[in-house]
């Protein structure tokens, strides 16, 4: 599995019942991170559609892919499904510690652990939904850029720079649009240290439902291959 994938699964949802107003009109770094805090508190499961522009600058093209997130965010059990429909059927599901990765065309099953690098995966965890900012400003050097709107949604352009150097071998900097009333990112972009740039965009939002734990469940075959990493 690319780094580019391992990180893009690793995004997630949230709520808060104050206004945004104090947040999208000044774009304050504090009280965008406290909303983030109240929102992480309140958060639970969400549900997206995603879409993913992956560009590879070596060969200078763009991958795009499209399908559906499952989020449940159950403390140190988090579960995150992306279940991907176009152009080809993927799933890839990180639960209890494990990053599961199955492309049912060739019928095969990779599977990492991440109790190696548990600190770079928990960095990414934070990122998108029902982190808190606290949590946020552990991982990440975070800024604001100020404020715009998505889909007539208004939100906060925080700019990201990892902390650690295994996760800055990843992601060099990225920027996320956040509506920190609810912890949702409209909006996310990764910029890799290769020159890789990878556009990720939610719709369709909704939050706090009962996710069916068959989202978290990949279906294999009796004839899958299993690759151990």
């Amino acid at each position: 599995m690319s780094r580019g994938l391992f990180a893009a699964v690793l995004l997630a949802t949230g709520m808060v019942t104050q206004t945004a107003s104090s947040a999208t009109n000044t774009a304050d770094l504090n009280s965008v991170m406290r909303l983030l805090d109240a929102a992480a508190a309140k958060f639970r499961t969400t549900q997206a559609d995603v879409s993913w522009d992956q560009y590879e600058k070596v060969v200078d093209a763009h991958e795009l892919q499209s399908g559906t997130i499952y989020y449940n965010g159950n403390g140190a059990n988090t579960e995150v499904a992306i279940l991907f429909t176009k152009p080809a059927a993927k799933s890839v599901v990180f639960k209890d510690g494990t990053l599961r990765y199955y492309l049912p065309k060739v019928d095969q099953l990779t599977v990492i652990s991440t109790s190696r690098n548990r600190s770079t995966y928990e960095s990414f965890l934070g990122v998108g939904f029902g982190g808190s900012g606290k949590d946020l400003e552990a991982a990440w050097n975070v800024s604001t850029l100020g404020n715009e709107q998505i889909n007539h949604v208004p939100v906060v352009k925080l700019e990201l720079r990892p902390r650690q150097e295994s996760v800055r071998r990843i992601v060099e900097r990225a920027l996320i649009w956040v509506d920190p009333t609810r912890d949702v990112s409209l909006k996310q972009v990764f910029y890799s240290p290769s020159g890789d740039v990878r556009t990720v965009t939610y719709t369709n939002l909704r939050y706090n439902l009962m996710l069916s734990p068959s989202v978290f469940a990949i279906k294999t075959t009796a004839n899958t291959q299993t690759v151990y990493k």
